[in-house]
């Protein structure tokens, strides 16, 4: 089960994964923090988070000093333990450490390897959806969990191909069994 999930509402994730989203046939959460809706250059406004409610895309108000979160976090499932670092569970915890942007290899390493202990629930947090055209491309992979447009792409993909395999995208609401 893999959920993709964006924090803080940012325009990036906007611009940069709506597209790919609608295009897999596939819905993401979106974390927004209510006290930076319409911040210049920075978040969605309130419009553009009506539209990704319209088509299907789940959001969820987020503390306005939400924390920052693990690049992935799996939820434990048949005998997986917790890993310290605030209860974050799983076969694999990415973060910072891995470098500036989300490689797709760490991104298919993590559902793999779910698998491979059994299954459970992978969450991907992403903060910054980047591409090449952004004026602001630059400081766009120096913040915590980023990915560049053309790995969620494929991203995507794999995750597609890998359905017959048995791997499943639900947003979190789904997996959590929520009403809308």
């Amino acid at each position: 089960m893999v959920s993709l999930t964006f924090n803080f509402g940012t325009v990036s994730q906007y611009d940069y994964a709506r597209s790919p989203l609608r295009r897999h046939g596939v819905h993401g959460t979106f974390y927004v923090t209510p006290d930076r809706l319409d911040a210049e250059g920075c978040c969605m406004s309130w419009q553009l988070t009506q539209v990704l409610y319209r088509e299907g895309t789940k959001s969820a108000a987020s503390p306005p000093t939400a924390s920052t979160s693990p690049s992935l976090v799996g939820r434990p499932r048949r005998g997986l333990r917790a890993q310290e670092g605030g209860g974050v569970c799983g076969p694999e915890r990415l973060d910072r450490r891995l470098g500036p942007l989300l490689t797709l290899d760490h991104l298919t390493r993590a559902v793999v390897s779910a698998a491979e202990h059994g299954g459970g629930w992978v969450q991907v947090v992403l903060q910054r959806v980047c591409a090449s055209g952004d004026p602001q491309v630059a400081g766009c992979g120096s913040g915590e969990s980023a990915i560049d447009e053309s790995t969620f792409n494929a991203f995507l993909d794999w995750l597609q191909r890998s359905a017959s395999a048995g791997t499943s995208m639900q947003t979190v609401r789904q997996v959590m069994g929520a009403t809308p």
